[in-house]
């Protein structure tokens, strides 16, 4: 018995070592904007990177009074170019916290779901194209309800939504369309059995399967199974468990647990190699009670709070565990709720977010995972 625990043991720890080394960081131009965006749609088409929508707080932060407002802007930042294009055209209206998905094989990215200038959810999803350089939308089916907050996948042509905030609050519900069909069509899919909905979670694709993984939920009448994920005052919880859905079965695997309750880290997980899947940061419930215990009048916000979690934690699928792997480096602020691009030379980009409460950036970070020991190069 000793013996298998220590040859598990020395497995983790290298694997903890190849996959930190493994990351490899860049920063792109900033985007031209005075503030920067939380929760902005994002993707790439051909190389182009593009930005749009999202929302922040133009004329003064949350604890001045500042009033959050929504955008519909569109930035895009073409392949090797050194400055930004503000296009001329905008989003067919305001949106911000939505699902940003590239599809490369359409040229296209698919934007669905976010929350409107009055922060309600909507049902909304569109397909943006470039047609001479310009942005081009195409309608899509509306989600069969409004969502805010969610999170989801594209495998291929076909994409998937996960929970989120509805009118009536947070559902456990899912859905997928397939979009490389004669009339594309929204249909529900299962949600894994005895899982909480939950907002602000964490999604994404390895070997053909799909993750879901911790976000936050409204509080529950019964206690947590962690009590340090509650947070009471703000009556939310912090979720750690994860899941694995089969495409084909539709069915759910529970997973090993994270380690705290996370919430609005990068979305979507930045997979490396073929068995690892990166949370690059992400807010847990006791980081935000120390910063409301250290600044009670401002709700824990201000210029003094430290920023956002840069601990990267990798989910390994062979054995089902999690690992500490590395941080974001001290020259970037870590960002929450903003979508993660993947980019045609194996980067993935990370455009703007907040790194503090109520404060954006308009820092553009990438970062590239090699697979890690033990796994063969493709």
């Amino acid at each position: 018995m000793k013996t298998a625990l220590s040859l598990l043991t020395l497995f983790l720890f290298s694997q903890l070592g190849a996959a930190g080394d493994a990351l490899k960081w860049k920063s792109l131009p900033a985007i031209p904007d005075e503030r920067g965006f939380a929760g902005p749609f994002a993707g790439a088409i051909e190389g182009n990177l593009i930005v749009t929508g999202g929302a922040n707080f133009p004329e003064a932060p949350p604890w001045e009074g500042g009033k959050k407002v929504w955008h519909d802007g569109i930035f895009i930042l073409k392949k090797n170019a050194k400055q930004w294009i503000v296009s001329e055209i905008k989003l067919p209206k305001v949106t911000a916290y939505g699902l940003s998905f590239s599809i490369p094989s359409r040229d296209s990215i698919v934007m669905v779901g976010g929350s409107d200038s009055n922060n309600e959810p909507t049902n909304s999803a569109f397909e943006l194209k470039l047609e001479n350089g310009k942005p081009h939308f195409l309608t899509l089916p509306n989600l069969p309800i409004p969502l805010a907050e969610a999170s989801g996948a594209a495998l291929e042509t076909t994409v998937y939504v996960f929970s989120g905030r509805s009118v009536k609050g947070i559902v456990k519900q899912a859905f997928r369309i397939e979009l490389n069909t004669t009339v594309p069509a929204w249909e529900e899919i299962p949600w894994p059995a005895g899982a909480r909905g939950r907002v602000h979670s964490t999604a994404g694709v390895l070997g053909g399967k799909l993750f879901l993984f911790a976000g936050r939920d409204a509080m529950s009448e019964s206690a947590p199974a962690y009590s340090k994920d509650r947070l009471t005052g703000e009556k939310l919880d912090f979720l750690r468990d994860c899941y694995q859905l089969d495409p084909k079965s539709l069915k759910w695997k529970r997973l090993a647990d994270l380690p705290i309750g996370l919430s609005a880290a990068p979305m979507n997980a930045v997979p490396a190699g073929d068995s690892q899947l990166m949370m690059l940061g992400g807010v847990g419930a006791e980081f935000i009670r120390d910063q409301i215990a250290a600044r009670p009048e401002i709700n824990g916000q201000g210029t003094e709070h430290p920023g956002f979690s840069r601990t990267i934690r990798a989910y390994n699928a062979k054995p089902d565990t999690w690992t500490e792997v590395g941080v974001v480096p001290e020259t970037f602020a870590p960002p929450v709720t903003v979508p993660v691009v993947p980019m045609r030379d194996g980067f993935f980009v990370i455009p703007s977010g907040e790194i503090k409460p109520g404060i954006r950036t308009t820092q553009v970070l990438a970062v590239r995972c090699t697979p890690t020991k033990g796994e063969a190069k493709k």
